[in-house]
């Protein structure tokens, strides 16, 4: 049967093979075809990384720091440069068992195809002949049956240790390619004038694919957004999630006072959680802030709880919670249900830290207490209109020299936090595995009734209040594991984070 794919088998046979696999599954397996994509997509990224001199492959490999490289990002226009995050998001979904369908795996796949012409137009030695727009003609109507669980974990576990024996062949290839090039100035010379010819190549693919590709930014964009909803366990299958259908508002936007939110997140009890108001990719997400400021009236009006507001171009995400900061912050995400819930439960719980308790007999010495006291007054304030209380900043930096006590004072921090209903979980980073032990051991020393984990040592306990972490062990998790063994932090897992 033919391939969409069939121009990267000559000089390109890994990607092929692996994106001629996601082609064939997109209707009969879904799942593993988003898996084969990724896999695809990492593969032609790490050569690029190994072989491409304008790229300088960093200490953390992994495929999103990759393409979230500043340099890999300025070679792709908006366009195609966010649908490869796609193929990864979609891919991870996969990997780590959340739902997924074939309009993923369409979706994705046709992302692919157009990646990959450019990156065949852009490296290919021979000159590739334009491969038009995708031909859903290739797509195979019927398969093999959909793999089982364990089939498709030790199909994963396959492809990674191929991607790692690829990722040392490329690695071997280009310390040959340096030494070849110390040696011989006419082939350092060659060199240079491929790399001119591949940035010319890179323009080429852009200004082609802006012609021929054929996919709606306003398409992209939505299914940005519904993935990254999915990732924070939002399955968006209720009538009521998408355009749902507003009164009360004003007349200046809409004479008949209704309107349409583009994404309401719901409640166990039917109320509203958070909405979410998209704009156009070009725009900034600010944009947004004031429509979602009125859809927030609305469904307050109608339901009697003001919700958590989102405003997003799919690549800028804020976040706002209004009854209690005066401004939004840029999130990488969101939340999930349970994360939006204690938000609503803080609302009418959270005590004034200014005036709360610190434990002396755990940080009692004068200096220890006026910093947290300081980090308390930093963080709270009262509505001057209102005279409620309000967060207002979200960050501080404490400074005391070595010997203090500084774990001692994170520790009563903390506890008064948490007891103040400001914080449920806390993340604690350091850069060497004794000062994280050593953390982790003082926490639970004079915190016992709160739960703790090593993320160095043990498996996450999604329930542990304290995780204890070096800054690399937390990328690597936050990233998410290509083998889907660890679980994955969402934006919003953590309330406090300190950073010794």
């Amino acid at each position: 049967m033919n391939s969409n794919f069939q121009f990267l088998q000559a000089e390109w046979d890994t990607f092929y093979q692996r994106a001629t696999k996601a082609e064939q599954l997109v209707i009969t397996d879904p799942r593993t075809s988003l898996a084969y994509a990724r896999m695809a997509l990492e593969v032609a990224v790490n050569w690029m990384f190994t072989n491409d001199e304008e790229l300088t492959l960093p200490f953390n490999t992994t495929l999103n720091s990759l393409i979230s490289d500043r340099i890999f990002k300025e070679q792709f226009n908006h366009k195609l440069y966010s649908e490869l995050h796609l193929i990864k998001k979609a891919g991870n979904l996969a990997i780590h068992n959340k739902p997924v369908s074939d309009v993923d795996s369409h979706t994705v796949i046709e992302y692919l195809f157009y990646f990959a012409k450019w990156f065949a137009k852009s490296y290919s030695e021979t000159t590739i002949d334009d491969a038009g727009i995708f031909n859903w003609d290739c797509i195979p109507k019927q398969g093999n049956e959909a793999l089982t669980k364990k089939q498709f974990e030790a199909l994963q576990k396959q492809l990674d240790n191929e991607l790692d024996k690829f990722q040392e062949q490329l690695e071997k290839a280009d310390k040959e390619k340096e030494e070849l090039a110390k040696e011989n100035e006419l082939f350092k010379k060659q060199i240079e004038a491929l790399q001119a010819q591949i940035e010319n190549n890179k323009v080429e693919a852009n200004t082609l694919d802006q012609v021929v590709h054929p996919r709606n930014e306003y398409e992209t964009r939505k299914y940005y957004i519904d993935v990254a909803l999915r990732e924070a366990g939002w399955d968006l299958q209720g009538i009521k999630d998408k355009e749902y259908k507003v009164q009360y508002m004003p007349k200046s936007t809409n004479t008949s006072e209704t309107g349409y939110v583009d994404y309401v997140l719901w409640d166990d009890d039917g109320l509203p959680l958070a909405l979410v108001e998209a704009k156009k990719t070009l725009e900034s997400a600010s944009k947004g802030e004031n429509q979602a400021q009125l859809y927030a009236d609305a469904l307050e009006k109608m339901f009697g709880r003001r919700p958590v507001m989102y405003y997003t171009n799919g690549f800028e995400t804020f976040l706002w919670d209004d009854q209690f900061y005066k401004g939004s912050r840029p999130v990488h995400g969101f939340y999930t249900k349970a994360e939006l819930q204690t938000l609503m439960f803080r609302r009418s719980h959270r005590a004034d830290i200014r005036t709360a308790p610190i434990d002396t007999n755990i940080a009692g010495r004068t200096y220890q207490m006026r910093s947290i006291k300081s980090i308390a007054e930093h963080f709270a304030g009262t509505d001057k209109t209102t005279n409620k209380l309000i967060g207002t900043n979200r960050g501080a930096l404490l400074v005391l020299a070595t010997g203090t006590g500084k774990t001692r004072t994170s520790i009563a921090l903390s506890k008064m936090m948490l007891e103040a209903n400001w914080v449920k979980r806390v993340l604690f980073l350091a850069d060497r595995k004794s000062l994280v032990s050593q953390a982790k051991n003082n926490f639970v020393k004079f915190l016992p009734e709160h739960s703790s984990v090593n993320l160095l040592k043990e498996k996450d306990n999604p329930d542990a209040r304290f995780a204890f972490s070096t800054y690399q062990t937390m990328m690597g998790l936050i990233d998410g594991a290509r083998n889907g063994e660890y679980r994955f932090y969402g934006v919003g897992h953590f309330d406090l984070v300190i950073i010794d």
